[in-house]
């Protein structure tokens, strides 16, 4: 299983005291507070965060690569 450093519980996003203090963008691995987080995405149990509304997009349809 892959480290989910930017996926948080939804009682951890609750319990604001007991949320990390930084989790990882998935999208461009940029290093965010997801208490300053406007752009989130909940799936289930967990909410993932984004630092712009661009890298949830991008998340959500990652850009096709060119074939060579």
């Amino acid at each position: 299983m892959a480290h989910r450093t930017n996926v948080v519980s939804v009682k951890e996003r609750v319990e604001a005291s007991d949320s990390p203090r930084e989790v990882t963008d998935p999208a461009c691995g940029r290093k965010i507070n997801p208490r300053d987080s406007k752009n989130m995405l909940f799936r289930g149990d967990d909410v993932i965060y984004f630092c712009s509304r661009e890298c949830e997009m991008n998340f959500l349809n990652p850009p096709k690569k060119k074939a060579s």
